[in-house]
């Protein structure tokens, strides 16, 4: 069995190398071939140094577009030229018996591969990009478009997959074609615990953009009089207005930038506080990998953090627009035996439910039942 799994539009390996995810995006397929014996194909939008990225040279194949076509100086051209790469590389593809959209963003290709070369198709979405353009209030025909392109996908797809029962819910409510809809979680890697005694206790972790949806100047005000520090790993657009916000407050808030995805989980289990604000979300892997870690979350209270937390059990959900955030912290702040049991709360049931190994062994199966026998 060989999976051609294509890239979302503008994506390549490199990208995920240098956004410190690539060998988190590679390890359920890793683990699906080290398990199965499942071969991969991967179509991306890059160039010869994409197949240097790839170790597993056997089973993991690579066709980086840039290899075959010019690369366009605009995205605009890139746009245009997308639609030429099923029929200009379709030939590279002949012994894949199935296909797998990464994101819905470049779902064009996939769906002219598949009527070409007559395989199933697989679409998955990590989270809805028109909902999200709605909150986002981007222009008219960008949510337009994203519509038109989730409408597209779940006609054309055998499986179409969402991360979170919120999208499964707007997708069965607003689309036509709505019937293969599944939900399939993000994972997480297994996580050894640590002793909540032996964690940071004057100091919580975010992690996430530094971008508007993330909502951190919320979560800087409510922890204002409290004698916190905060550290955050990620990187984004806003960086300058949050060290200025750090200066002109003299808060000890540190951007400690990002790292990959094995480390930051070991991070992670130096925490015992783990605090979002986000004002929208997915299915957020933080999060998982937070509670994974055995961090107490301390999560806005918005539908995507409900799928994940129950308030009081494995973790706290707060309300923004308030300073309820703030509220709760000082309340539990000092409770380390209770404390103590949410954070082991939250280990076990991300790690009983959202473990590479068993979102894995459901891919595998989603392969197995769109495939006909030869």
């Amino acid at each position: 069995m060989n999976i051609l799994i294509v890239f979302t539009f503008g994506y390549s390996l490199k990208i995920w190398k240098n956004s410190n995810i690539l060998e988190r995006e590679l390890s359920i397929y890793k683990d699906i071939n080290e398990k199965f014996g499942t071969k991969f194909t991967f179509l991306t939008f890059g160039d010869s140094s994409d197949v240097e990225l790839i170790t597993e040279k056997e089973n993991f194949s690579v066709i980086p577009i840039y290899d075959y076509l010019k690369k366009p100086k605009t995205k605009l051209l890139s746009f245009l030229q997308s639609f030429i790469v099923p029929f200009k590389l379709k030939n590279q593809f002949k012994d894949v018996s199935l296909i797998k959209q990464h994101q819905i963003l470049g779902v064009w290709i996939s769906i002219i591969l598949k009527i070409l070369l007559k395989k199933p198709l697989i679409v998955r979405t990590g989270y809805d990009m028109h909902a999200f353009a709605k909150q986002e209030n981007k222009k008219k025909h960008i949510q337009l478009l994203y519509f038109l392109l989730n409408q597209i996908g779940l006609f054309f797809a055998e499986i179409f997959t969402v991360s979170n029962t919120n999208d499964l819910q707007n997708k069965k409510e607003k689309y036509l074609a709505n019937s293969n809809i599944e939900l399939r979680t993000n994972w997480i890697f297994k996580s050894r615990y640590n002793d909540f005694e032996e964690r940071h206790e004057d100091a919580v972790v975010c992690v996430g953009r530094l971008e508007y949806q993330k909502n951190y100047f919320e979560l800087f005000e409510n922890f204002k009089d409290l004698d916190i520090e905060i550290h955050i790993y990620g990187v984004g657009s806003l960086e300058h207005e949050i060290n200025e916000y750090i200066k002109k407050n003299n808060k000890n808030i540190k951007l400690m930038g990002t790292i990959n995805n094995k480390n930051l989980n070991n991070e992670l289990r130096k925490y015992r506080f783990f605090v979002t604000s986000s004002l929208f979300e997915g299915n957020p892997k933080s999060v998982m990998e937070a509670m994974a870690a055995g961090c107490v979350v301390f999560a806005s209270n918005i539908s995507n953090h409900q799928d994940l937390i129950t308030h009081n059990k494995n973790g706290f959900l707060f309300e923004l627009g308030s300073d309820n955030l703030n509220q709760l912290f000082k309340k539990h702040f000092r409770s380390p035996d209770y404390l103590s049991e949410i954070s082991r709360n939250a280990y076990e049931i991300a790690n009983e439910k959202f473990e590479l190994n068993i979102l894995s062994q459901i891919e595998y199966e989603d392969y197995l039942s769109v495939i006909k026998p030869a």
